[in-house]
C-alpha cells in the first residue's frame, strides 16, 4: 500500500485483545504508548479509533459498553456527571488516564519526528561517524527495540522512560546554541522589561498562562 502512495493506519476496537496492544482498562497503561511506538517503527502514518465517548451505559459504573465489548472500549472520555442527567448538561467531558497516555504517545512520536529531521539535515554536513549521528541512530534503534511486534514488547515502564530520555538527549546533541526567533503564538516584538502573557490550550486542564519577561 505504501509503495502505491497510500497511507497505512491501524484500527483497534473490541479486538485485538491481550497480548495485543489496545486501550482497554484491564491492560497495562504502558500499552497505550507503546502502540504508537509500534506504529512509528513500522511506518504507520496515523491511527483510527472508532469512538472516545460511546456511553450506552454509564461508564462510571459499567466498564463494558455492551456485553461483548472489552472494558473501556470506545470510552476514553467520561461524562462530566456520574449519574445520567434528566436535563442536558453543558460541560466538557472528563479525561481518562488512557486518553492522557494517548496524548503522551503522540508527543513521543513528535520526538521521533524531530530526531528524524535533525538526522536527515545533519547527514548533509557531518561525517558519517560523527558522534551526534551515531548516537541519534542508536537512540532511535534502542527505542524501536522495545517493540518487536503488536504482541511482543517491553513491559517495564522505566525502560520506555529511559528510551525517551535518550531520544531527547540525542535531539539536544544537535543544538548549536544559536538563538532563534519564535513567531508563534505571539508574532510581535516585546520591549525590555515588558511582560507578555501567552495562553495556549492544554487538553483537559484549565488554560495555563506563561509570564515571559525580558531582563
Amino acid at each position: 500500500l505504501r509503495q502505491s502512495g497510500d497511507e497505512v493506519w491501524p484500527y483497534v476496537a473490541i479486538y485485538p485483545v491481550s497480548p495485543y496492544m489496545n486501550v482497554f482498562t484491564d491492560q497495562p497503561a504502558l500499552l497505550n504508548r507503546l502502540r504508537f511506538w509500534h506504529g512509528e517503527k513500522f511506518g504507520v502514518q496515523g491511527d483510527l479509533y472508532w469512538s472516545v465517548n460511546y456511553w450506552p451505559y454509564n461508564p462510571w459504573t459499567t466498564a463494558m459498553s455492551s456485553s461483548s465489548y472489552s472494558p473501556g472500549d470506545g470510552a476514553l472520555l467520561y461524562p462530566p456527571v456520574r449519574e445520567r442527567p434528566t436535563e442536558p448538561v453543558i460541560q466538557a467531558p472528563l479525561n481518562s488516564l488512557r486518553w492522557e497516555l494517548v496524548r503522551e504517545a503522540l508527543e513521543d512520536r513528535e520526538y521521533f519526528w524531530v530526531l528524524k529531521q535533525l538526522l536527515e539535515r545533519a547527514r548533509t554536513r557531518l561525517a558519517p561517524r560523527h558522534p551526534a549521528l551515531v548516537e541519534g541512530d542508536a537512540a532511535r534503534d534502542a527505542a524501536w527495540a522495545l517493540v518487536t511486534s503488536a504482541s511482543t514488547y517491553e513491559q517495564d515502564p522505566l525502560a520506555l522512560y529511559a528510551a525517551r530520555v535518550r531520544l531527547a538527549e540525542a535531539i539536544e546533541a544537535f543544538g548549536d546554541g544559536v538563538p532563534f526567533v519564535v513567531r508563534q503564538p505571539a508574532s510581535r516584538a516585546v520591549g525590555w522589561n515588558e511582560p507578555l502573557v501567552l495562553r495556549t490550550e492544554a487538553l483537559g486542564w484549565p488554560l495555563p498562562a506563561y509570564q515571559w519577561r525580558l531582563e
